[in-house]
């Protein structure tokens, strides 16, 4: 009875995290296009997690890095670019443009957002 219950209860909380995260996905396709500032939450080999103040995650792809190739440091938790050393580290705020969202695999799709007058990134600032 013990077990039956232990598995039903994760499958509820498998089913609930599915559900928020479509919704977040469903909320943000109505904001494709904006910006928004963020922290980034997470360093991985294939890019950067940024997470907004009303809990919505997505992924800016290391293809989508501005202005240099990007290395990923295990180690360190960041992304520096090999040619202006330019770094993208666990906690930082950054500013981003939601680029896409996918219903089916229940995922954001962000850019980091460029000043149009300077071409540079921009960080930081109020949402």
């Amino acid at each position: 009875m013990a077990k039956h219950s232990s598995e039903t209860e994760r499958r509820a909380d498998e089913a609930e995290r599915e559900t928020e995260k479509l919704k977040k996905v469903e909320y943000m396709e109505g904001h494709i296009g904006e910006s928004f500032d963020g922290v980034i939450s997470g360093v991985v080999s294939w890019g950067i997690y940024v997470e907004l103040p009303d809990t919505v995650e997505g992924l800016v792809h290391v293809s989508r890095l501005p202005g240099d190739y990007y290395c990923y440091h295990e180690e360190e938790c960041e992304m520096v670019g090999e040619r202006t050393g330019r770094s993208y580290k666990l906690g930082m705020p950054v500013r981003i443009t939601v680029e896409g969202c996918d219903r089916f695999n229940k995922t954001i799709d962000f850019s980091l957002a460029e000043t149009e007058r300077s071409g540079h990134t921009e960080t930081g600032g109020e949402m």
